[in-house]
């Protein structure tokens, strides 16, 4: 069943932030109205995708992107771009993950 994150307001006024499972939007707003909240912002949570070890930081992934873009951007040929980045990432784990791709 979807995931919805939602921002609302209590009968009491008091700010709200909180997850909730529906069939549909349009259930997770009247569950929500039902128990009594202003909806204030109400969406479709993303769906996780997690293709990488947890040992890959955040980090990796910008300096990654950003010289992986660099070397497109240069007219370099993308299994050239992979080869260079997996040779100089700093964390092993992430050289491995890009030189199979």
């Amino acid at each position: 069943m979807p995931e919805f994150k939602y921002t609302a307001v209590s009968k009491g006024g008091k700010a709200i932030e909180g997850e909730l499972e529906a069939e549909d939007l349009e259930s997770a707003k009247t569950l929500l109205t039902r128990q009594g909240f202003s909806i204030e912002k109400l969406k479709k949570k993303p769906k996780e995708i997690n293709i990488f070890p947890e040992k890959v930081t955040e980090k990796d992934i910008v300096v990654f992107t950003r010289q992986f873009s660099v070397m497109i951007s240069a007219g370099l040929p993308l299994v050239q771009c992979l080869s260079l980045l997996s040779s100089q990432a700093e964390n092993k784990t992430f050289a491995k993950t890009i030189g199979e791709i």
